[in-house]
């Protein structure tokens, strides 16, 4: 009867001792699902965005190759693999480093991405060449209601400029940012007769589409600008080579 109960005792003893272990591991894995799973997920939108902003022609700079990092995850995944129980022993620098890798891959990826975006949208359509030209020309009561209309379109086309779109929503943002562009140069088109000449309108016309030739800075635009003290507000630089 002692024998007996001393064996149950004994068996009972070695099935907590399996019920430790098997919550230890299961800790373990619940602590490295909430070290890494998330950065996994953020490395993989920021990877999503990029890639579908250089398929919409946005070129976005290719991320850092970070060999170490891709070393780091390949040895842990291999021992992993080969041992589950090696995520309890994995050394904590590696894990700490590796950790710090994928937060910096993503701030990254983030900053390219957003830097990308932002100066693609000042390209198709750059608001502050022609701030202080609306400035001056919202005085008159001739222009006005055009200068009023140029204004709520500017405030799209910051509003898009400033938030980098999901993955998903990047071709929807651009069709946004392109309708946005060619309704503020229709506007701007639209500003005629009154006391701006044929000339200073063309000249306002191609700052707002993108640039003026210097063939379009006449004599007559330039007193035109100076007269109402709006020279300084234009620049002069290189047009960029196609390749």
């Amino acid at each position: 009867m002692l024998l007996d109960q001393a064996q149950q005792l004994r068996t009972a003893l070695d099935r907590h001792r399996e019920l430790k272990k098997a919550s230890g591991k299961a800790s373990v894995f619940r602590s490295r699902a909430v070290q890494f799973g998330p950065l996994a997920t953020d490395l993989t939108k920021a990877e999503d965005v990029r890639r579908a902003l250089l398929a919409e022609g946005v070129e976005v700079p290719a991320p850092s190759p970070l060999p170490q990092a891709r070393q780091q995850a390949q040895t842990l995944l291999a021992k992993f693999r080969d041992d589950r129980d090696s995520l309890s022993d994995a050394d904590p620098a590696i894990r700490h480093a590796f950790t710090g890798a994928l937060k910096s891959a993503i701030a990254e990826s983030g900053k390219a991405s957003s830097e990308a975006w932002r100066a693609m949208v000042v390209a198709k359509a750059d608001i502050a060449a022609l701030d202080q030209v609306l400035s001056a020309l919202e005085n008159l009561s001739a222009y006005a209601g055009a200068v009023a209309r140029i204004r709520q379109l500017d405030a799209i086309v910051i509003g898009i400029r400033d938030t980098i779109p999901e993955a998903g929503a990047v071709k929807e943002r651009l069709d946004a940012l392109n309708a946005a562009v060619k309704a503020r140069s229709e506007a701007i088109g639209a500003i005629e007769g009154g006391d701006v000449p044929p000339t200073v309108l063309a000249f306002l016309r191609k700052v707002a589409q993108g640039g003026a030739g210097l063939d379009d800075f006449t004599v007559d635009v330039r007193d035109w600008l100076v007269a109402r003290k709006l020279l300084a507000g234009f620049r002069i630089v290189p047009q960029r080579s196609a390749s």
